[in-house]
């Protein structure tokens, strides 16, 4: 009897296949949640590549940036050299500073006449040569009539201070 009553719960536990609307139902649930998936996935890929191109043009933009301020040191860098040959010069009055000067300004030049939108190495350069010609070039003439074995003499150093 007890396996009657096996047979019978079995029995009504019959498993009905569901019915076409049900299975299309499904289907339509599963695609449309993988073409959603598929959406956001294809959204997700453009943002980062967007954020990927606005990296790579702000890397660009470093690397002008770290040109322009390496060029603009090295004319900063000339200028203290020259300020530095100027000087030794007052002091020995040897040529050879004269040289290290002229040589340091036409560097300054270059670099400003290579970059003549860089707004700075421009106005080094103006305000380079008006220095050179306002205070260093008087000041190398009255220097070249004292001699360079004396001591300075005191109206020079005035000038010079």
């Amino acid at each position: 009897m007890e396996c009657a009553s096996l047979s019978v719960a079995m029995s009504s536990v019959l498993i009905i296949p569901p019915s076409a609307i049900q299975l299309a139902r499904k289907a339509w649930l599963h695609v449309t949640g993988l073409l959603l998936l598929g959406l956001l996935g294809a959204a997700a890929l453009a943002f980062y590549g967007y954020q990927i191109h606005r990296l790579n043009s702000a890397m660009d933009t470093y690397k002008l940036a770290q040109a322009e301020y390496r060029l603009r040191i090295s004319a900063i860098q000339r200028l203290s050299d020259m300020e530095r040959a100027f000087n030794r010069f007052l002091l020995d009055a040897n040529p050879a500073n004269l040289d290290l000067m002229q040589g340091n300004g036409q560097m300054i030049e270059q670099l400003a006449q290579s970059n003549k939108d860089d707004r700075l190495l421009q106005n080094l350069m103006v305000t380079q040569q008006k220095w050179n010609d306002q205070v260093v070039q008087p000041m190398v003439e009255a220097r070249k009539k004292l001699s360079a074995s004396q001591g300075l003499p005191e109206d020079f150093l005035a000038k010079y201070r």
